[in-house]
């Protein structure tokens, strides 16, 4: 008997321990989350109390830490469960932070505190990831002459297209901006997260003062987490090119310097850690926070152009953890692209993160020739490319930087917003893409120039980023049209689409619901005032389409040097019934070819049908070497 009750109460005890740990450890029920903004309040506090009095600013690695796979660490571990309850151990941590996503984050007073941690962790089941919180060292601008070059007003930068860079031009946004402009048609609102140094409210950006291109006040109870004082001029570069790039209906949403503040002294806070030579960074779990902040904000694409090495000291190939999980959630829960900079060190760029997030769109940089730049990363991890300014920054982009000023800069951080502006001008006209969507549009429509070898087609992804062609599946359908009879003209479409339209003109202008007709039925080629017809359609929520043209009397002006033969080819594409001339001591004419005679004047016409021709006024001149002739020569007696 007393076996049994021993046996009983054994068992007892063990469903009891299995069940606390049931509880603690491998429960995936969310009984203890917290909002994302007190986790975010938490998170600051932590490191605005611990970052500072461990003095990471200046802590480099000692002897005792060679076997640490990062140079400069935190002694913060981000433990990923498949619970938001708190860890039942905490390993001597000295602060924490839990309650969301699952993440755990950890706070060790030293280095050897946080590597026994690490291997306690690691060996846990519970535990679904563990990884360092290490510091981002920015490596996506490789030049800093811009700030050299800085104008306090705009400058022309020498571009034609009205646009800041030549990279408008290079990746045809002119042409797909003037596509959505002529089409005249009312934009949702698309909303560009800019995770960088900051924007500063630059009058570049509200240039019309009924529609600025940021957004400064968010509709959020902690106002103080999205202020977006400027830092170091970056961000907002980087805002300047996709506001340059995009219809207006696309707003930058900054994200604030003051979101993880650290402490320089007891006054002032400055966003990041402050590194060497004053470069201004993030640390791992600042970016795939950030990016979660995004989302609460509901941003439609997240532009990050910033990056670091992402292999240890040992070699081994590795990416945060946190970050892939951060920009997973935005891609496959949210539906909201994540791009990033591919990085500036020539090397593969899945060395690298952000920019081998497993599902992030990565951007290399090219030139002004459309090459890829000699310091741009490559490989796998490359999507696409887009310009990136030049190698030594003296052809760098040109955008907008602190103070209302402009200047040049290069790097994968200028090229990462172009392909931003493409998405964010995409999705505009088509809200309703997936993410997989965009990346198929991006990378299928991308232009591979002719100076482009095998090696830059294996290392850099699909081409160059192309707006212009990328959103040609956004125009409505071609009309065409079909003659009834020798007189009698009909448009139509195609498709069944009842909410399209069919505007015309018969002047050869191009159409559209301003100046062309609304098509209600078929059309008489005998009023002799019709000369072309051009027609478009235009859907709900399309761009226009391209014109169709049908030419019923055609004239042309041309000039014909004296004994010259010239082939005419009428733009029908019928047989010609009749050729004529009106002056036949000028111009001669025989199935369609024309001889000048002598100088003067002639019309000479084709007739195709008793509706449809063409008439071509022709004007018969002498040359130079014909005038030499003439005047010295005497050939106004033989010639």
């Amino acid at each position: 008997m007393k076996l049994l009750k021993s046996i009983a109460a054994y068992f007892i005890i063990a469903a009891m321990i299995f069940t606390n740990l049931s509880v603690t450890a491998f429960s995936t029920q969310n009984s203890y989350e917290i909002s994302l903004k007190d986790f975010s309040e938490d998170f600051k506090e932590l490191i605005v109390k611990h970052d500072k009095s461990i003095g990471i600013n200046t802590r480099k690695t000692t002897e005792s830490e060679e076997n640490f796979s990062e140079p400069f660490l935190t002694n913060r571990l981000v433990v990923k469960t498949y619970s938001n309850e708190p860890l039942s151990e905490d390993c001597g941590a000295i602060d924490k932070v839990e309650g969301y996503f699952n993440w755990h984050i950890m706070q060790y007073d030293d280095s050897q505190s946080a590597l026994a941690a690490f291997n306690f962790y690691r060996e846990q089941s519970y535990v679904d990831y563990i990884e360092y919180d290490d510091i981002i060292i920015n490596n996506t601008e490789e030049s800093e002459e811009g700030e050299a070059e800085l104008q306090t007003t705009m400058f022309s930068s020498g571009e034609s297209s009205g646009h800041l860079s030549w990279g408008s031009a290079n990746t045809r946004s002119v042409e797909a901006n003037k596509m959505i402009s002529d089409s005249m048609i009312e934009l949702p609102e698309i909303v560009v997260g800019v995770i960088d140094t900051g924007v500063e409210l630059h009058d570049f950006f509200t240039k019309d003062p009924e529609n600025p291109r940021i957004l400064w006040e968010p509709d959020w109870e902690q106002e103080h987490y999205i202020d977006s004082r400027p830092d170091g001029g970056h961000g907002t570069h980087v805002a300047g090119i996709i506001v340059d790039n995009t219809p207006s209906n696309v707003k930058i949403r900054p994200l604030s310097t003051d979101l993880f503040a650290i402490p320089n002294d007891e006054s002032e806070l400055s966003f990041e850690y402050e590194y060497e030579d004053e470069n201004k960074n993030r640390t791992i779990f600042i970016i795939a926070l950030e990016i979660l902040l995004m989302l609460e904000l509901e941003v439609d694409v997240i532009n990050i152009s910033m990056g670091d090495s992402a292999i240890s000291s040992e070699g081994a190939k590795k990416y945060s953890e946190s970050i892939n999980d951060a920009v997973n959630l935005a891609v496959f829960e949210k539906d909201v692209p994540v791009v990033v900079a591919a990085g500036n060190e020539y090397d593969e760029a899945g060395k690298y993160y952000p920019g081998n997030a497993e599902n992030a769109i990565t951007v290399a940089a090219t030139d002004r020739s459309n090459h890829p730049i000699l310091f741009s990363n490559k490989g796998t991890a490359v999507d696409l490319c887009a310009p990136g300014g030049s190698l030594f920054n003296s052809d760098g982009i040109y955008s907008t930087v602190l103070n209302n000023g402009y200047a040049k800069m290069s790097g994968t951080s200028m090229a990462a917003p172009f392909v931003t502006a493409a998405v964010a001008t995409l999705k505009s006209l088509n809200p309703n893409l997936t993410v997989e969507q965009i990346r198929k549009r991006l990378t299928s429509t991308a232009s591979k120039p002719s100076n482009w070898n095998k090696l830059y087609s294996k290392n850099f992804g699909a081409g160059i980023v192309n707006f212009s062609g990328m959103i040609e599946a956004e125009r409505s359908e071609i009309p065409f049209f079909t003659e009834s009879d020798e007189s009698t003209l009909e448009i139509s479409l195609k498709s069944s689409d009842i909410n399209a339209r069919i505007y015309y003109t018969t002047n050869g202008t191009s159409p559209n619901p301003v100046n062309g007709t609304l098509y209600r039925g078929s059309i008489d080629l005998s009023n002799k005032n019709i000369a072309t017809i051009k027609a478009i359609a235009v859907a709900d929520n399309k761009l226009y389409s391209l014109s169709s043209e049908y030419i019923v009397r055609y004239t042309k002006a041309m000039t014909l040097y004296y004994k010259h033969e010239k082939q005419l080819n009428v733009p029908h594409g019928k047989p010609v019934v009749k050729w004529t001339t009106d002056n036949s001591e000028v111009v001669s004419i025989y199935s369609g070819c024309m001889t000048s005679e002598k100088r003067g004047t002639a019309t000479v016409t084709a007739k195709i049908d008793s509706i449809r021709s063409a008439t071509y006024e022709i004007t018969v001149k002498y040359n130079w070497w014909q005038w030499l002739i003439i005047i010295f020569l005497f050939g106004w007696a033989w010639y």
